[in-house]
């Protein structure tokens, strides 16, 4: 990204796609580069995207440890910590 990037610029990114630690990532590649990231309100290539297939309508479902990587207990913990700290409710 940072190679992309110059002075000023400004990257624009859909919040609602990326993970936190994505983001910071991104974010560290735009300092590099002296650009900014910003997110966006609406993601423009949903403008565009004509053939959308429509978003899937099965249960959520619960990924065993050897996928996920957290137990589930643990993954709810830190999502509740995350939103605390961002005051929100």
């Amino acid at each position: 990204v940072s190679t992309h990037l110059k002075a000023g610029d400004r990257l624009g990114f859909d919040p609602w796609l990326h993970t936190f630690a994505a983001a910071d990532r991104l974010s560290a590649a735009c300092a590099k580069a002296g650009a900014e990231l910003v997110a966006v309100d609406s993601n423009p290539i949903d403008a565009v995207w004509q053939d959308r297939p429509q978003p899937p309508v099965a249960p959520v479902a619960v990924h065993g440890l050897q996928y996920a990587g957290v137990a589930e207990a643990e993954k709810v913990a830190q999502i509740k910590s995350e939103i605390e700290k961002l005051g929100a409710e």
